[in-house]
């Protein structure tokens, strides 16, 4: 019988087809998978914790993993020493060594602490500064730094928890490091306005009336899309070994071309 205890508490190994896998805490309950990595199949696995999303990775098979995006600790500062956390975000960036193995292109998007309204606001920046540092050491791995989100704290609707304007400015910045795009930041001073005892002046007309346009403006032209960058998951990414082949390959024929 205890045997039999035993075997029911081993959990049998989970298959993932996904190409995008999102680990995140509870300030990404309100995130919509579809919206920030369109055009890629998702899974959105809830962890409370780092080691939670250790365990995630360990019991589960990825068949065709692209991109890893993980954001987590929320929890993990307020009982565990600066130390502790970052041992526990090594092992855990251990078991993506172990992905890789298998799947070589595989990459890493690893979201940062987001800010607090207590007293662990200062030990959440330390432990950014110090996630930064050491995930160097970690190929295809990228350190997504919410900058933008430390401007102000009318992001959140209690300590740690963001609203519904914080979560917007955190989705967009998950989706920008997952297209590879630049961070927007957010200003929560108000816009200009001029003062109101200042008489306002138009801009001199500097065109041309309409009647001397050579041709009439047609609004029912229809202009090419924009490039977009694509899906990032079909991107290719050199091999470190193969990037290396390829410099040097280069190094011998600009030498031979000086010779």
């Amino acid at each position: 019988m205890k045997l039999q205890d035993e075997n029911q508490n081993i959990n049998p190994m989970k298959t993932s087809n996904a190409e995008t896998i999102i680990l995140c805490d509870s300030n990404g309950r309100n995130l919509d998978p579809k919206l920030l990595c369109p055009n890629s199949t998702t899974e959105y696995v809830r962890c409370p914790t780092i080691e939670a999303a250790n365990k995630i990775l360990k019991q589960h098979q990825f068949s065709n993993p692209k991109t890893f995006i993980i954001h987590t600790g929320t929890n993990d500062i307020e009982r565990c020493s600066i130390d502790n956390i970052n041992n526990k975000t090594k092992t855990l960036l251990s078991s993506m060594t172990s992905i890789r193995q298998r799947h070589p292109q595989a990459r890493l998007i690893l979201s940062s602490l987001l800010p607090r309204n207590d007293h662990l606001l200062q030990k959440a920046k330390t432990l950014n500064d110090r996630l930064e540092k050491f995930t160097n050491e970690f190929p295809n791995t990228t350190i997504l730094k919410h900058t933008n989100l430390f401007e102000s704290t009318q992001i959140l609707y209690d300590k740690k928890h963001l609203n519904h304007k914080g979560v917007k400015i955190f989705a967009k910045n998950l989706k920008s490091a997952y297209f590879g795009t630049k961070q927007k930041h957010y200003s929560p001073k108000p816009l200009f306005h001029p003062p109101t005892n200042k008489q306002f002046t138009p801009n001199h007309r500097t065109h041309q009336p309409y009647h001397h346009v050579p041709h009439p403006v047609n609004y029912n032209q229809q202009f090419p899309p924009l490039p977009r960058n694509g899906n990032p998951n079909t991107w290719k990414r050199p091999l470190d070994n193969e990037a290396n082949h390829k410099v040097s390959e280069m190094i011998k024929i600009l030498h031979s071309l000086f010779q």
